[in-house]
């Protein structure tokens, strides 16, 4: 084995490492090459040549202590020799004028971003910063004792920035065919997962290696807590998938809890090695149901394993493989392995080959560069996939189901977010994904996906013929569903977003299942009473009373669920209450009480169904 790689490589980290090593009461001004080594900054509100004018927060600003905490005390503080590190090399390779200090954008809006180009304003003149990059968050929090706190989304959106600059790609801007928001534990395509995982793995990286015990011991809290909390909404949640006659509150309520699941996953699944198991989704009838009860993925099969190509395409496996690489006696110091990863990727991803995931040219250049560590690479790969390392390439073959809509965000669970097909990769389709294609027989879409998990992967689309046993039109009907890059409705799945959806799609499901509840118990009433003497406008009065009172029982279910952890309690209280209401209106009205009485017990039943 040739040592000449790793001394070159040695002799790189030797010139910039010691920035990560700074002398007993070094400051980090003194640490870094800037005049001050980080800038927090606020917008004034207005644009020049539609770049945000950004001017530094005032010293009066009462979130300046919190600020100075943050990069001083925390793990943000190890960021600064790291980004320290990155301009200087990016500056002798002739990329950037000059070093920038590490920029921080207090927003105010919502959601963490990697932005790049801005105007800063000191005093009267005017910056031109347009070909820097930035981390914009909505604000600091006092309180960032916790999970995915400013101290680990920081570091994860200057993962981003570090990734863009080092290969000069940015992967966000490049044409992906995958329609889904990535999650966790979504198999997407290979660009957007290694983008997405390999920040996440920041998240950890700073969980594991963060310097002040106040954090560490809130994030581990948070960590206890929300296994207990999540437990009753994740198993809701499959129920409302499962059990017959559901309403839908815990899919209704995703808003509430979902992110708190993600960012459980993203540190305990990645962990423990979790994120290489797919989703279960049988005793699920519908397609679209399957689907998208998979990607919310709230348990995980652990007697299967993602094939390579979905495990290469899913950014939990990608942030578990950098949680393990790191995280282990040889790893060293977390920031010279930190900018070892950069090195490689400097070298290696600034072009990614076709056919290969660039998690797989990142593992090629890293044994090239460190064959000494070529056994803890293969083994984090182990880890994080559950099956041995292989650098053959497996070509992503889209498919699309144009005449199928699809709802693109999993927390949409009512629409909005719809695209108006669904593009599927050969290679990672699960069979649901090919049942998508109209006309598909289900048999065909369970032999296609087990021979082409026996055999490996597809080359090309071509292959479908030589499964044996498919219907005559099958392999046409793949082959005429060959998706064609510039396909119209292929636009950006994420710039759809926005909260109407999780608002508008719950309460239209609410409105109609109160509505059909309304009438069945209407009409139960009528032939149990047999109230053929009842004007119309009696029976049609009795309706509209009965849908109002169903509807305030499903907004009620929903709040109970969001807010009570025995929500069933809720709603025998609620029923008590209207049995309290209808006993003292007997006293003055007593004709006409048995209907209301059986409507509220039946709501009362139909709701606490719904809520278990």
């Amino acid at each position: 084995m040739s040592l000449i790689p790793l001394l070159k490589s040695f002799l790189l980290i030797l010139l910039l490492a010691p920035r990560y090593l700074p002398a007993p009461g070094e400051s980090n001004s003194s640490r870094s090459g800037f005049a001050e080594p980080y800038l927090v900054l606020v917008p004034v509100g207005e644009s020049r040549e539609n770049y945000p004018v950004l001017k530094p927060i005032p010293p009066e600003d009462p979130r300046n202590p919190v600020i100075r905490e943050l990069f001083e005390c925390t793990f943000i503080r190890e960021m600064i020799p790291l980004h320290d590190s990155v301009q200087e090399f990016l500056l002798r390779a002739g990329s950037i004028p000059r070093k920038e200090p590490l920029y921080l954008l207090l927003s105010g809006r919502m959601g963490g971003f990697p932005m790049k180009g801005f105007y800063l304003k000191l005093g009267e003149t005017l910056e031109d910063k347009t070909h820097v990059h930035y981390v914009d968050l909505p604000d600091v929090d006092r309180d960032y004792a916790g999970l995915s706190s400013i101290t680990q989304i920081f570091p994860h959106e200057l993962a981003h920035i570090y990734y863009r600059q080092m290969t000069g790609r940015d992967p966000e801007q490049e044409l992906s065919f995958s329609p889904d928001v990535h999650y966790f534990s979504i198999v997407t395509d290979y660009a957007k997962a290694f983008n997405e995982g390999y920040a996440e793995s920041y998240e950890n990286l700073s969980r594991i290696m963060e310097p002040d015990p106040r954090v560490r011991e809130g994030t581990s809290l948070e960590v206890q807590r929300l296994s207990h909390f999540l437990e009753r909404f994740t198993r809701g949640f499959e129920r409302d998938y499962r059990w017959p006659l559901r309403l839908g509150f815990y899919r209704m309520s995703m808003l509430f809890w979902y992110q708190r699941l993600e960012d459980y996953k993203r540190f305990i699944w990645a962990k423990e090695g979790q994120a290489g198991f797919p989703a279960p989704v049988t005793g699920i009838r519908s397609v679209a149901s399957r689907i998208s009860f998979r990607n919310a993925c709230v348990a995980f099969d652990s007697s299967r394993l993602l094939n390579t190509a979905q495990a290469l395409s899913c950014e939990g496996v990608v942030n578990s493989f950098f949680t393990r690489l790191r995280n282990r006696p040889a790893a060293g110091i977390a920031a010279v392995q930190a900018w070892k990863e950069l090195l490689v990727m400097q070298k290696y991803l600034r072009e990614v080959r076709p056919g290969i995931s660039p998690l797989q040219q990142f593992i090629d250049g890293y044994i090239r560069e460190y064959p000494l560590e070529e056994k803890n690479v293969r083994e984090a790969f182990i880890f994080a996939t559950g099956q041995p390392y292989r650098s053959e390439p497996i070509p992503e073959i889209w498919l699309y189901a144009r005449d199928r809509p699809y709802t693109c965000w999993v927390m949409a669970q009512y629409g909005g977010v719809d695209l108006p097909g669904y593009p599927l990769n050969l290679n990672t389709a699960r069979q649901e994904d090919l049942l998508m294609l109209n006309g598909l027989p289900e048999p065909d879409a369970a032999r296609i996906v087990a021979w082409r998990d026996s055999a490996g992967f597809f080359r090309t689309a071509g292959e479908i013929v030589r499964i044996p046993g498919l219907a005559p039109g099958t392999p046409f009907l793949i082959a005429s569903r060959v998706l064609n890059p510039e396909e119209p409705a292929l636009a950006d799945s994420e710039a759809r977003i926005g909260l109407s959806p999780l608002v508008i799609g719950p309460v239209k499901q609410m409105v109609i299942s109160a509505g059909i509840l309304a009438i069945a118990i209407s009409l139960f009433l009528y032939a149990l009473f047999c109230f053929r003497k009842s004007s119309a406008r009696h029976v049609v009065s009795m309706v509209i009373r009965t849908f109002f009172k169903a509807l305030m029982f499903m907004v009620a279910g929903l709040a109970f669920v969001i807010f009570l952890p025995h929500p069933w309690i809720g709603i025998l209280a609620l029923w008590f209450l209207l049995m309290l209401i209808h006993y003292l209106r007997s006293r003055k009205i007593r004709k006409g009480l048995i209907g209301p009485l059986l409507s509220t017990t039946t709501l009362t039943l139909a709701t606490i169904w719904f809520v278990w």
